[in-house]
């Protein structure tokens, strides 16, 4: 083993040795033994120069008198030596010492410009109390800014010995002597070197050295060297000592702020550092080069020194050691504190602190060198105390790494490292505190791993173990876990405490993956805390082949563990290769919020969804997130899962990506498939990250639709609605009443055509009625069309509904305008209102327009089949419709509304009107046509049915005034009593004498023309149909009954017209009194007369009244046509009427 100490005894004897040829007194004391000489700046070099009162100029100027042998000692008196011009002086065989009597302060010399002062060989030299300044010599390189490479530096320097001595450039060259510089002080010198000695014992004692610019200060071959009590500072030099095969003493010494290529570079050298400052000094290569050196440090202070290079502070390959030193703040940016490559490298009691700016890793060890950390300290440190690349030995025995902020250790290459009674604490790091790959062995014994920050303590891989015995690891914080380890780690751990541990993504204690083996036995882990897996956290296999699968679990307590997510003790992140059995393990209180003792990553997944559904129709689809031991995953929500179909002519739309939610379940809502009905189709569930045992498939059938429902397209879906419209209910009573009204509407076709020779229909013009009822077949022909959806059904129904409702209306106007037109001529008794060539004409006019309408929409814009859909009540209804066609129908309804309107006003202008018959009241009914029409369409043919029906009662309660009508009436319907065919085939009908009781036949020639217009007047001014008011209900039936005053009105009346007229038709009279009898007829109530016959016959009554028309010019005219007291021919009007009337009561009273 190296010796550690170096004695104060050692010390003091080598300084004695050193003064042991100077004289004992050096100060104006002249010995007798010894030659004195004294050198003055005022001196001068002659003959008799060398005493105190005649000194000499030159140290050297005396040579002739100094003999082999002697002892010389030279006084330098205070003041400044210019020696620039001086030449070199050797000194061989004697003692020779020169001594600044002042000291250096007062005695200063500045050496010659060839840099040369004094060559010393077999003597013994001392040079006391002197400054040498300002020299300057060319060197033979440069110094630190252009320095070569430590390469380079390092076999030009190492093994080689200085042979060519006489070449060295120095003040002092030192050869086979003993030299002594004592309290010398050298500034401000730019020379080669400044002390260069060979096989000689060389000592600087209390000296100063700043401010040079040397290529070495000193330099040592063969050579005993030892500075002590020595500064120096602030030089700018290549290498401070350079030694070869020397033995190297630093004892004391201050060095810093110094510039140097090296600060000190040994070469098979023994080396001695004690007690010394190595501060501040910045440094290429590092202060401290040893090649195939060894070194003892002791007790020295290495602060706040840079290296730009290899290392800042020590480089050796030789055995060395470190005791009681303190390394502090030193800097090297892309090397070491300490370099070292030698086979054993001891640090004793050492400390290692400092935090410094750029991250600095303390030791290196390269080429299989040894680390022996013997109760040692590595406090507050940036970056990383130790690392290794090759096959070394790292020993820490009771070192203590505090605050560490950085690694602790590095290890790469098959080495070794032992931890021992260690102790860790309060480190921090941002990956691994302690990092061992590539086939590294580490070991642990009785170490204390206390409140350390760091993803993790130990990162165990690439065939690296751990073994553990007797650790305890307390309140730590892991962004990982304490261990972590990989690609075939091995990991043993015994008699180990894990206590209040926290971890913060994954697992706490051991974060691994499945290549390597793990073996627990008798471990305590209690209060250990993470997100998963607080015992062990097994992750993927980053690198694969790997497998190994060796674990052992015994003898182990877990208490009160907690899991913040799942996987209480165990989480297996991906493949369950290595399965977790713990024999005869104790468990109690551990928990996971999300999950059980043991869980696993997220795994696969389930799919709960129907087999069948329709098209398309809202489903939902409940996913289910399994670990590897079928538990669900719980607490998460960074799986997502997404669905896609497999089929052509599908569509799936809805939420088709969803994310799991906290209790391991995830619904996909309002999905919607849409296809043809009877297909089959595969749903792909896939999830991110993607389920171990791949995606999950679901058949699903679309349901057949169906017969109430309809397969549509829509917005490129397929949708199985239910069949909107009107329901088969009521389609069936809607055709059966279709059907009901249709044989209605052609039995009264067939009515009118058998009947066609009808008074009434004769009347009423035969073509109006079948062309009305023709509408009505079109209208209801158009409901077939309404329930049945096609192309051709559309087509008719574009061109019935209107045509019909036209042809229907269109009639009932015609005829309107018709009866306006007979209300304007006062044209009412004819055989028939409109003739046929009438209606057809006026039709054909009103028909124009609605023509062109049903043409053009039927051209233009046709109506189409088209599916109508509600989505809200998911229902289809196939109508038809025309993009255009509301247009049309607004025209056709607004000229039908038109012309409606138009016949309103001209039923207005007509109400007073009561066509012949008198009850077929026709401007009455087509109001209230046209009211349907304009109203309730729908309600047209049972209007029509009602109108008909009303007809038939009214005729039949009115029979009587019909057959009088018949006797009595001529073809235009106007009464003629004066009718030869009512009372008897072969005569003549009478007529009554003016002034007598006969009756004459009638006079064609009679002025008929005056006798109509008088009866045209009559009727303008109160239409009556020409009934006289019938009298009282107790009048007696017989003609004397009749009034006189009446008959006597009538007669005034005939004469009146008589008198102005210059003509009387006696006919006019009689048809007056017969009317009279008719009114007499018409007005006597039955019992059996409903209340519109009643109210017909009080409407259509006449007063007496009402039959005296006055003439503005009979004023002057009172004759009376005398009473008729009786009428008794057989065949007389009023015989024949009375016998019709009894007989028509009769048949009315049997019925």
């Amino acid at each position: 083993m190296i010796n550690h100490t170096i004695t104060k005894q050692k010390i003091d004897y080598l300084y004695l040795s050193i003064l042991e040829a100077k004289p004992e007194k050096h100060k104006h004391i002249v010995n007798d033994t010894l030659t004195s000489i004294y050198i003055s700046p005022d001196g001068k070099d002659d003959s008799d120069c060398g005493a105190i009162g005649r000194p000499c100029f030159t140290i050297f100027k005396g040579d002739s008198k100094i003999r082999i042998g002697s002892n010389y000692v030279f006084y330098l008196l205070p003041g400044y030596y210019d020696y620039s011009n001086t030449t070199l002086y050797n000194l061989s065989d004697v003692n020779f010492t020169m001594i600044g009597v002042a000291g250096p302060k007062q005695t200063k010399i500045k050496l010659s410009s060839g840099g040369r002062f004094v060559v010393v060989v077999r003597s013994v030299f001392n040079c006391i109390g002197i400054t040498f300044l300002n020299s300057f010599t060319p060197r033979s390189y440069n110094s630190f800014n252009t320095a070569p490479n430590f390469r380079n530096v390092y076999s030009r320097r190492a093994g080689v010995e200085l042979t060519d001595f006489k070449l060295t450039i120095a003040p002092f060259k030192i050869r086979n002597s003993n030299a002594t510089l004592i309290n010398i002080y050298s500034f401000n010198n730019s020379i080669e070197n400044f002390l260069a000695s060979r096989k000689s014992e060389v000592a600087i004692i209390n000296s100063t050295f700043q401010l040079n610019d040397h290529d070495s200060l000193f330099e040592a071959n063969y050579c005993k060297f030892t500075i002590y009590q020595s500064k120096i500072f602030s030089n700018d030099i290549s290498v401070l000592v350079s030694s070869n095969f020397s033995e190297i003493n630093i004892i004391s010494t201050s060095i810093y702020y110094n510039k140097c290529e090296q600060g000190f570079f040994f070469n098979t050298s023994a080396v001695t550092i004690y007690n010394c400052i190595i501060s501040e000094n910045v440094s290429i290569f590092g202060q401290l080069i040893l090649a195939t050196s060894y070194m003892n440090m002791a007790n020295v202070i290495i602060k706040k020194n840079i290296g730009l290079g290899v290392t800042s502070i020590l480089f050796h390959n030789f055995d060395s050691a470190s005791n009681e030193t303190i390394f502090s703040e030193n800097i090297s940016p892309v090397g070491s504190v300490i370099v070292n490559e030698a086979r054993s490298f001891t640090i004793l009691n050492t400390l290692f602190t400092g935090q410094t700016p750029i991250d600095t890793t303390s030791i290196s060890i390269y080429g299989n060198g040894e680390l022996f950390a013997l109760n040692s300290v590595f406090h507050n440190l940036t970056g990383t105390c130790v690392t290794s690349d090759s096959q070394s030995i790292i020993v820490f025995s009771d070192v203590s790494f505090l605050k560490v902020q950085g690694k602790i250790v590095q290890s790469f290459g098959k080495g070794e490292v032992f931890f021992g009674s260690c102790i860790f604490e309060e480190n921090t790091a941002f990956d691994h505190l302690i990092y061992l790959s590539n086939k590294v062995s580490a070991y642990c014994f009785n170490s204390r791993i206390i409140s350390n920050k760091c993803a993790s303590f130990f990162e165990i891989n690439f065939e690296s173990s751990l073994r553990g015995v007797n650790m305890i690891a307390l309140n730590n914080f892991f962004q990982d876990a304490l261990i972590t380890g990989s690609n075939s780690f091995g990991i043993s751990l015994q008699y180990s405490s894990f206590i209040n541990n926290l971890g913060v993504y994954k697992g706490v204690i051991f974060q691994i993956d499945q290549s390597g083996s793990i073996n627990i036995t008798d471990s305590l882990f209690y209060g250990n805390k993470s997100p998963f897996g607080t015992f062990i956290y097994f992750r993927k296999i980053a690198t694969r082949g790997w497998t190994e699968c060796n674990n052992n679990f015994m003898r182990n307590t877990f208490n009160t563990n907690t899991a913040s997510s799942s996987g209480a003790l165990v989480y297996f992140e991906y493949n369950v290769t290595c399965p977790f059995i713990c024999e005869e393990c104790f468990e109690s209180h551990n928990v996971a919020t999300f999950g059980d003792l043991v869980n696993s990553e997220y795994w696969n997944f389930t799919v709960l969804a129907p087999n069948h559904t329709n098209t398309p129709q809202n489903f939902q689809v409940v996913i289910t997130a399994l670990d590897a031991f079928g538990n669900r995953v719980l607490g998460r929500n960074d799986v997502s899962f997404l669905v896609d179909e497999q089929c052509p002519n599908v569509n799936l739309t809805g939420i088709k990506t969803t994310i799991l939610n906290s209790n391991g379940i995830s619904i996909m809502y309002n999905l919607q498939l849409s296809g043809e009905p009877g297909t089959s189709c595969v749903l792909n569930f896939t999830s991110d990250p993607p389920s171990k045992t791949g995606p999950v498939y679901v058949n699903l059938t679309l349901d057949i639709c169906t017969d109430d429902h309809k397969v549509v397209s829509y917005q490129s879906q397929l949708y199985c609605l239910k069949k909107g419209g009107i329901s088969d209910i009521v389609k069936l009573i809607i055709t059966s009443l279709m059907v009901v009204e249709f044989i209605i509407v052609i039995i009264a076709m067939i009515i009118t055509i058998i009947y066609r020779n009808n008074r009434l229909i004769v009347h009423s013009n035969i073509i109006f009625l079948l062309t009305v009822l023709v509408g009505c077949l079109l209208l209801l022909g158009s409901i077939i069309t309404s329930e049945i959806t096609a192309d051709i059904t559309c087509i008719l129904r574009n061109i019935i509904i209107p045509a019909g409702l036209f042809i229907t209306s269109l009639s009932v106007i015609a005829k309107q305008i018709r009866l306006w037109s007979i209300r304007r001529q006062l044209n009412f008794q004819k055989k028939t209102l409109m003739k046929t060539s009438y209606f057809f004409k006026c039709f054909g006019i009103l028909s124009i327009v609605p023509a062109i309408i049903i043409s053009l929409n039927a051209i233009v814009s046709p109506l189409k089949p088209t599916d109508i859909i509600n989505l809200n009540n998911h229902s289809v209804t196939h109508v038809c419709t025309s993009q255009h066609g509301v247009i049309y129908v607004i025209i056709n309804l607004v000229y039908l509304v038109l012309l409606l309107l138009v016949s309103c006003v001209l039923i207005f202008l007509s109400r007073d009107y009561r066509s012949s018959p008198g009850t077929f009241n026709e401007p009455t009914y087509i109001a209230i046509l046209i009211y349907n029409y304009l109203l309730l369409k729908q309600a047209v043919v049972l209007s029509m049915m009602k109108f008909i029906e009303e007809q038939e009662q009214q005729l039949d309660r009115n029979r009587d005034i019909l057959m009088f009508y018949e006797l009595y009436g001529n073809d235009e319907g106007k009464l003629n009593f004066a009718n030869h065919n009512i009372f008897t085939p072969d005569t003549p009908s009478p007529s009554i004498q003016h002034g007598s009781g006969h009756i004459n036949p009638p006079n064609d020639n009679n002025n008929l023309h005056n006798n109509n217009s008088i009866i045209i007047n009559q009727y303008n001014k109160n239409i009556s149909h020409g009934l006289p008011s019938p009298p009282n209900k107790s009048t007696s039936d017989s003609p004397s009954s009749i009034p006189s005053d009446t008959i006597q009105r009538v007669t005034n009346n005939h004469i009146n017209n008589n008198n102005n007229n210059n003509h009387i038709n006696h006919r006019n009279s009689i048809k007056d009194l017969d009317a009279i009898y008719g009114s007499m007829a018409f007005n006597n109530e039955e019992p059996m007369d409903s209340p519109f016959t009643k109210s017909l016959k009080s409407k259509f009554s006449a007063s007496p009244d009402n039959l005296n028309t006055t003439n503005n010019n009979n004023n002057n005219n009172n004759e009376t046509i005398p009473q008729r007291t009786s009428v008794s021919t057989p065949n007389s009007p009023v015989s024949n009427f009375r016998r019709t009337f009894a007989l028509t009561k009769k048949k009315k009273n049997k019925k």
